[in-house]
């Protein structure tokens, strides 16, 4: 190994581990006299600037790389159009991320970025259709996922986005993001204990921000729980100076628990916000009855950082299991059935399930399915979700269906959907012979 591309595989281990530094520095030893080399290196330098905010200079770096390479690069293409992406100018980022898919059809990176481009412009269905496009080049594509789940709560398609959170959290389990938007979900729909299960989640991974926390506290405030929601509260203020509802809510908790020297120092920082100026001064004139020897140029206590929050017992919505499932079926009872992908459970066939009369001695008598429909099919309707996915355009939803169906879930469902249609109709002798036999293998 010669001595530039020595250079360039250290520049790409170090970058590969997250060391930048250090992979800029290796890059840069990548010499002239290997132009394609020495182009490459360069196009990871551009992104090293761009991972940095150094976007000008990303640009500059990126589009000289592209000029030395004889042979265009779809990674280099993909990076320039991420660099694009990060200054939100959207048309040059759009046009170098499809470059990169038409060089490179297999390209997920790409694909993910050009769906979050899209999004960015409220192109929802080409958004979708692009996260569909890399979920099918990789089932395991948890940003595209999670993407797609955002999409799907702007649109209020909420078991579809549930459906989409569940494989991500199976590929992914400590993938935050995916557990916040979930609690999101439930916040929405007014469950508000099952949000903070799943906040407190985020907790626990000390993956928090200040608004997880503001949510986490506006769920304690719903089912009544206010010191552990004055707690979120305060923790979001440590973490963001600049949250004055959560300085609102806090000073209100505090004077309401009679802890008035806390409650003034919410009050004060409120002081500098018109909106709640009036409301802060008043509280302020007021509190200073009850504590009249409170320092008003004292620096405020600082909030504890390390704080456990309790979740409630969850027994609003959805039942004491809370499985997936559980939710799923609350869920289309809410917001009606047939609209999205499945979750990814166990197939529940009912073993007794009859779909023919078993008697084959008495070939001359009509079958009649009015028995096979009352013996209930309890798995996943794929048919249903095919046809919603088939009817709204997302095709990639249908591989995603099929692949992720066990058989009996499938002809459990097809299954399910004949019933009626063949209720009450002569079935040709060598037809239910066949069945029969079919039915006997299985």
């Amino acid at each position: 190994m010669d001595t530039n591309q020595e250079a360039y595989q250290q520049g790409l281990a170090r970058f590969q581990q997250g060391d930048l530094e250090g992979a800029l520095a290796a890059f840069v030893q990548v010499k002239k006299t290997n132009k394609k080399e020495q182009a490459l290196a360069m196009s990871y330098i551009g992104r090293i600037q761009t991972l940095r905010g150094e976007y000008d200079e990303a640009e500059k770096t990126l589009r000289r790389s592209l000029s030395m390479q004889a042979q265009i690069d779809p990674q280099s293409l993909y990076f320039l159009g991420e660099a694009y992406f990060y200054q939100r100018k959207w048309s040059e980022a759009e046009k170098y991320l499809r470059e990169t898919i038409v060089r490179e059809p297999k390209y997920t990176d790409a694909y993910i970025r050009l769906g979050m481009v899209l999004r960015e412009q409220k192109r929802l269905d080409e958004a979708v259709r692009a996260f569909e496009l890399a979920i099918v080049n990789d089932q395991k594509a948890v940003v595209a996922r999670y993407q797609l789940a955002q999409i799907c709560v702007d649109r209020e398609d909420y078991k579809r986005a549930l459906s989409q959170l569940h494989f991500v959290k199976d590929l992914a389990a400590n993938y935050a993001p995916a557990f916040v938007l979930q609690g999101d979900i439930y916040q929405r729909l007014g469950d508000h204990r099952q949000a903070i299960v799943e906040y407190c989640k985020v907790v626990d991974m000390a993956k928090g921000d200040a608004g997880l926390y503001w949510r986490l506290g506006r769920s304690f405030m719903a089912i009544k729980d206010r010191m552990q929601a004055v707690r979120a509260f305060e923790q979001a203020i440590r973490l963001d100076k600049a949250m004055w509802p959560a300085y609102f809510y806090a000073a209100q908790l505090r004077d309401e628990f009679q802890h008035y020297e806390k409650a003034m120092v919410h009050y004060r920082a409120l002081l500098a916000v018109e909106e709640y100026r009036a409301i802060a001064k008043e509280a302020i004139d007021r509190l200073l009855k009850h504590i009249s020897n409170f320092d008003l140029t004292a620096e405020p206590e600082q909030i504890e950082e390390s704080v456990k929050f309790e979740p409630p017992p969850v027994t609003t919505k959805v039942t004491a299991t809370h499985t997936l499932e559980a939710v799923q079926r609350q869920l289309t009872s809410q917001i009606g059935g047939n609209r999205t992908a499945p979750l990814k459970a166990p197939s529940a066939i009912d073993k007794d399930h009859k779909w023919i009369d078993e008697d084959e001695e008495a070939e001359d008598a009509p079958v009649t399915y009015a028995g096979a429909a009352a013996a209930k099919y309890a798995g996943v309707d794929v048919v249903d979700h095919v046809y919603a996915a088939l009817r709204s355009g997302s095709f990639g939803e249908v591989v995603n269906v099929l692949k992720n169906s066990s058989v009996d879930e499938i002809t459990g469902s097809i299954r399910s959907h004949l019933d009626p249609l063949l209720k009450n109709v002569n079935v040709p002798k060598a037809i239910r012979r066949a069945i029969n036999k079919a039915r006997k293998k299985e």
